[in-house]
């Protein structure tokens, strides 16, 4: 900007002059104060003008590898605001910053236009037209060739264009500095897996997020069975991957084809095949996150191993038989139950009975432990040697567990295990002061089998499960309604009554096991005709816990479901699950 300074230095040597003939000829005081001040502002907006005709340059060169990464497919992982605008991260481990505009400031009104699959440089002209940019030829120029330069001419304050490396330069009639100021980026934002930049011009230039990594084997069965050399065709569903590895069991064969992944058991020949195993699909991203997904595979019958339903009894060893559901929707709803009711199979010990089997109330950290297939509600209370309740906790300064009090967040709380183990945790020898947690995890009389988590006292939610299951559809049907209100436990207002007695509808479900071998939910509090069961979650810190209320007919006629509290050193029962 070479006419600028030299304006600059003709200013600064008539003040010279003007300060020498005041001195020699009349002896007068000049005062420069204004002359200097015109002088630094007119530096400072040199200075501006050239740091907004760099920060120029440096956006449309990151548009230019914005839509260099658009069409080679690279995806945006994230986008980062920064002081000075936005950094852009994409798939393949780089980067491009674009800025914001700067007060007082206008960009060049460069843009891009999409023609056949290809972006080319243009501009927009005043009149709201807009123009390829044009290179010597007359040839349009694609944006992932040569980026145009762009400068402020000196005299005219004007953006100007130069498309042959800044030999020629064309005037685009547009002035850098106008009244509201303006960025070559409009406005950056996401939405639905697309990240949308908008130009000044309202050009919307649209690039894909990066997916999640995910997989899904597209089948709900927990072990998928085979005759031998069957082969069958999963529907999967995948997202965000930039790599695929397969590992299968011996003698099995599992790729992904065009139709679907395509899964083969060996032949009945191959002696050294193995017939059952897991196939796993192991998912890398671009930015080195992985994810692995498995499924079951087994030679054989699914009539072999059932997968286990809601009400099935569950054994010392593990393993589990039919308790005569025939189907059931989630939360309890719609039950189906045979009409004469199976027995346990003669000579396995009972301990339990499975409560829970649905995914989507499973909690997260017990699937991800291994525990996918649900909940077993033990056979027995967990008491001590004098009586059937017992209390939750003894220790008034409890404070180691948040409490919950409205009713959505109580169906919400799947974490029993983590509950429990934060107490076993945090009071260490001293578990005696927590009575409930003692009984359940040091002195309870039943197994646990190997895999599963052990006996914890199941959270409101579980709790909540366990209720929604075994009591009948009219009860299912009330705390349906409650998992999506905010009813308060402290006040009673989860509390409704139905037409039978909801303390032997839930006992039915343990009817074929012999009266010694279990114990059955009993009537706790005989003024209002309620069986309580702890949850292992407080309601009110180093106050009461939160417990699930059961009424039997009583004198009212009605049975009663209720969400309440109790005071922590009152006697409930304490019904402890396993997760398996």
């Amino acid at each position: 900007m070479k006419h600028i300074f030299s304006f600059i230095r003709l200013t600064a040597v008539y003040a010279a002059f003007l300060m020498i003939l005041c001195g020699g000829i009349i002896s007068c005081t000049f005062d420069d104060t204004e002359l200097q001040n015109s002088i630094d502002d007119l530096t400072a907006r040199i200075e501006a003008l050239e740091n907004f005709q760099e920060q120029v340059q440096g956006d449309i060169a990151s548009l230019q590898e914005i839509i260099a990464k658009l069409q080679s497919s690279v995806t945006v992982n994230n986008v980062v605001e920064t002081e000075n605008g936005y950094t852009i991260n994409f798939s393949d481990g780089t980067s491009v910053t674009i800025s914001n505009g700067k007060d007082g400031m206008t960009p060049p009104s460069i843009t891009v236009v999409e023609e056949g699959g290809t972006y080319y440089w243009a501009y927009e002209n005043a009149d709201g037209t807009t123009e390829f940019i044009l290179d010597g030829n007359g040839n349009k120029i694609p944006v992932t060739g040569e980026a145009p330069q762009v400068r402020i001419n000196e005299e005219t304050g004007n953006w100007e264009i130069s498309t042959d490396g800044g030999q020629t330069w064309e005037d685009t009639g547009v002035k850098a500095e106008g009244s509201d100021g303006d960025s070559f980026f409009k406005e950056v934002y996401s939405k639905n897996g697309i990240l949308y930049l908008v130009l000044s011009d309202g050009t919307t230039i649209q690039v894909p997020m990066t997916a999640g990594l995910a997989f899904d084997f597209g089948t709900e069965e927990a072990i998928l069975y085979f005759e031998a050399g069957e082969s069958k065709t999963l529907d999967y569903t995948m997202s965000g991957q930039e790599s695929v590895t397969i590992t299968k069991p011996d003698g099995w064969r599992a790729s992904i084809e065009a139709e679907g992944l395509v899964i083969t058991a060996p032949v009945a020949e191959n002696d050294f095949a193995e017939t059952d195993g897991v196939i796993s699909v192991i998912l890398i991203s671009a930015n080195g996150q992985s994810f692995m997904a498995e499924q079951q595979v087994a030679i054989g019958s699914s009539q072999e191993v059932q997968a286990p339903k809601i009400g099935d009894y569950y054994y010392s060893d593990g393993t589990w038989s039919d308790g005569g559901l025939i189907s059931i929707d989630l939360d309890g709803l719609n039950p189906v139950w045979a009409e004469t009711k199976p027995a346990p199979v003669d000579g396995k010990q009972v301990i339990g009975i499975v409560c829970q089997t649905f995914r989507e109330r499973i909690a997260d950290s017990d699937y991800e432990a291994g525990w996918t297939h649900g909940y077993v509600m033990a056979i027995r209370n967990a008491h001590g040697p004098n009586k059937n309740t017992t209390s939750w906790s003894l220790d008034y300064y409890f404070d180691c567990l948040d409490g919950i009090n409205l009713s959505s967040s109580w169906y919400q709380n799947l974490d029993g295990y983590l509950e429990t183990m934060t107490v076993k945790e945090t009071y260490g020898e001293n578990i005696a002061q927590m009575p409930a947690f003692d009984w359940t995890v040091t002195d309870f009389p039943l197994p646990a089998p190997e895999g599963t988590s052990g006996w914890f006292l199941p959270s409101t939610g579980q709790l909540w499960d366990m209720v929604a299951n075994f009591s009948g559809h009219d009860v299912a049907a009330i705390m349906k309604e409650w998992s999506t209100q905010d009813l308060s436990a402290a006040y009673g207002y989860a509390s409704e009554t139905v037409g039978y007695d909801v303390v032997a509808q839930f006992n039915s479900i343990m009817s074929m096991i012999p009266a010694d071998q279990k114990e059955e939910i009993f009537i706790t509090h005989d003024f209002y005709g309620t069986a309580s069961i702890w949850a292992s979650t407080p309601r009110s810190q180093g106050e009461t816990a939160c417990i699930i209320n059961l009424g039997n007919l009583g004198v009212t006629g009605y049975g009663l479901i209720e969400l309440y509290e109790e005071y922590q050193d009152g006697d409930c029962i304490a019904r402890p699950i396993l997760a398996f």
